[in-house]
């Protein structure tokens, strides 16, 4: 198995289980506290909806820029062409 060369593991060392992520919304909600876990449901998809945002506009730029020639331009240009 070949690892990146971010990666932490030493050859021969098997990945560590990871703990199960908690839900976001769980259980009943006590007594006023449907309001919150609303507000925190809503804030959790907007964040994953600016989040898909930004990968597909980093998608889209790095599919677009000619990374050969942006190496070779001089800073101030690289900023004003992007």
């Amino acid at each position: 198995m070949a690892l990146g060369r971010f990666s932490l593991r030493k050859p021969g060392q098997q990945p560590v289980p990871m703990a199960p992520a908690a839900p976001l919304l769980s259980g009943k909600p006590k007594a006023g506290q449907s309001d919150v876990n609303v507000a925190d449901a809503e804030s959790q998809t907007q964040k994953r909806r600016l989040l898909t945002a930004k990968l597909r506009i980093h998608r889209r730029l790095i599919d677009e820029i000619n990374l050969a020639a942006m190496d070779k331009m001089p800073e101030k240009e690289v900023r004003v062409q992007i």
